[in-house]
This record gives structure tokens, sequence and C-alpha cells, in this order.
């Protein structure tokens, strides 16, 4: 049986049903900034496909065709995704993955009228298995937010850098994470004969989606808020009783979940004194380029010193 990942339902049966995809990339750097989502799972007879990864490039038989951070897709075998990607990316969704914005899921009650067999794209689930899931979710972002270098962090750093850094700076940040080496940024930099360590200091720039999300939107908008209003819910019923949910409910909160990790795994690659040594290298105008080479950044509590 086939596992679909996004609403493009994409089945794999051969070799060339991965090659030959518009955008098919077949050497990813091996940084969990690279990778957004699955777009489809294969597992083939034989060791057929190559794993893009540049520290990898393994022959084998079950993998995961993803889409880029840069628009491409690309082949990782189950050994690179298991490190590179969050576990829950790795699940078949009951939906499609990918939203533009996440929002708190709507819920519906089941009354002694509704019928023994809930619609297609609903579940079912006991009132106590509910109450575990919302405080398991709460209990995760709370640990999220007090770890080391944990969300709070990741949010000071990152209102702390815009506050303190140019805008152009974000805008040059923004078209190489985007764009990569097709960015107009490097194009820029050739054409004003920028040496060799130079150009080597922007294509290893690290954690450039930090400026890409928001960890308040995923971890407060989407979790706590939606888990606040189905908890009210919850107070009008006894653990006895059942209720209705979309079926991809939990699914909306595991993946906001996902995103705020990945944000703070994409924070602390960027926000490291050798990646922001990096920032100088970047054709900004003089004025910005003074400021961020005047920068003097405490990675620790993500504040000017």
């Amino acid at each position: 049986m086939s596992k679909f990942y996004t609403a493009e339902r994409v089945t794999i049966n051969s070799l060339n049903d991965l090659t030959q995809r518009p955008g098919f990339s077949d050497t990813v750097r091996p940084l969990r900034s690279e990778f957004r989502y699955v777009v489809a799972a294969y597992s083939f007879p034989r060791k057929i496909a190559s794993c893009s990864v540049t520290n990898c490039y393994q022959n084998h038989k079950k993998g995961f065709l993803v889409h880029t951070a840069h628009g491409r897709e690309c082949c990782l075998c189950d050994s690179c995704a298991r490190k590179l990607m969050p576990a829950e990316m790795l699940k078949p969704p009951r939906a499609a993955r990918v939203s533009s914005r996440p929002a708190a899921p709507k819920t519906k009650t089941v009354s002694k009228s509704t019928p023994a067999e809930p619609p297609a794209d609903t579940v079912v689930l006991s009132l106590s298995e509910i109450r575990q899931r919302c405080a398991d979710t709460k209990n995760r972002v709370e640990a999220l937010k007090k770890q080391p270098k944990g969300a709070s962090w990741l949010y000071q750093s990152v209102r702390n850098f815009r506050q303190a850094c140019p805008s152009e700076l974000f805008d040059a940040l923004k078209s190489l994470h985007q764009q990569g080496e097709n960015s107009p940024v490097i194009e820029q930099m050739i054409e004003a004969d920028a040496s060799d360590a130079q150009l080597a200091d922007i294509e290893s720039l690290q954690g450039l989606g930090v400026f890409n999300g928001d960890i308040r939107q995923q971890l407060i908008d989407t979790c706590l808020k939606g888990i606040t209003e189905l908890e009210k819910k919850l107070s009008r019923y006894n653990d006895s009783e059942t209720l209705q949910l979309p079926e991809n409910w939990f699914d909306d909160i595991s993946q906001a979940l996902a995103s705020g990790e990945q944000l703070i795994a994409e924070a602390s690659l960027f926000f490291t004194p050798e990646n922001l040594q990096h920032l100088t290298s970047l054709p900004l105008d003089e004025k910005a380029r003074q400021k961020v080479r005047k920068l003097q950044w405490d990675c620790e509590k993500g504040t000017i010193r």
C-alpha cells in the first residue's frame, strides 16, 4: 500500500520516478536546515537508489524523496533521513503536511445521536486519551522553552539580532537560504572579484532558515492555544465520553512542534562565533558592512555584549 505524504500523492515504482522529477538534485549538504518535508517514501527490491547527501551517496533500497529548502527534491537513504529530519516528518500523515500558516484545528463533540461510524476524515477518541495527549504536548512545549538554547533563547536571539543588524543583511540571508548557489548574492560577489576565502565563508554559512519561521507561532499560536481551546471543551464532559476530532488534529500539533524544534536547530547552527564571522564577507554597502563587522554578539545570552 502506498504511503502518501502530500496532496500530490506521489507514487515511486522505479528509479526514473525519482530522478526524472522536475527539480531533482543528486547532491545536497548534510545539514538539517536543507530539508523541509517528505514528498514520498519508496522501497525497491534492490539497492538502486543513491542517497543525495554529500557525505553518504550510499546505494539503498529504502528511502525518502524529500523537498529541500531551495525548492528542489532529493533522495535520502533511511539512515540519513533519521539523522537529518525530525522523526515526526518521516511518518506518513493522514493529511497533507504542508501549510503556509498552521492554525489551531477545530473540534466537534460526539453526542448520543451521533452515528457509530464517524465521517472518513474524523476520528473518535476517549477524553482520557485526549487529555493525556494534551498534557504531553504542554510538557514538551515547556521543555523546549526551558532547555539550554531552547525556544526562549531562540526568540530572544532572533529579536535582538534583528534589532542590531541592518535590513540589508537579512535580505542577503533570505536570498541565500532560498536560492543557494543561484542567489544573486553569489553572482554579485563573483562579479566583484571576491576572494576564494570570501566565497568559502558564504558557502559555509549555516542555519539560514532561522529567520524564516516564528517560534511563537509554532509553539504558542498553534500548539498551546489549540490545546487550551480543546481543554475548555473537555471540561464539560466526563472521561467516559468521547470526542470527535479531525483525523489530522494531533498531526498538525506534532508538525508544529517539529517545526519549532527545527527552528531551534537552525538557531544553534547560526548563532555561533564562527558562523557570525562569515557574515562579514557578505557584499553589503559600506555602512551595513561596518555595522556587521563591529557587532559584538553574545551567542550564549542571545544579545549584544
